[in-house]
């Protein structure tokens, strides 16, 4: 639902107003609400060691000493919980972490 703008006609009733101000608020929120939600997609991340969560999208440049990236422990909460990893611009290794969990590499 995204916020639209709409104008009340002449006449209109108190009721009718305030339905319409109240629904007009609850689009307001709920478009502040996707603005306030944290973007999924990391900024580029060049630092020896990173540790991930869940549901991220983590943009990576390993510099020249290497970067080591830690995935989240397994969470039965989170039984298909996923990390991605995009590779950018590496200059050094890339080494993934991953306690009691599995690691599927793909091209």
């Amino acid at each position: 639902m995204a916020f639209r703008a709409r104008e009340l006609r002449e006449g209109t009733s108190p009721d009718e107003v305030r339905r319409e101000l109240n629904a007009i608020q609850k689009e307001i929120a709920a478009d502040l609400s996707l603005l306030r939600a944290q973007s999924p997609v990391t900024a580029l991340i060049t630092d020896a060691t990173y540790t991930a969560n869940y549901g991220q999208i983590v943009r990576v440049a390993p510099p020249s000493g290497g970067l080591r990236l830690i995935l989240p422990p397994i969470n039965i909460a989170v039984p298909n919980g996923r990390v991605v990893a995009v590779v950018e611009a590496a200059t050094g290794a890339l080494s993934v972490e991953a306690v009691d969990a599995r690691a599927p590499r793909s091209s």
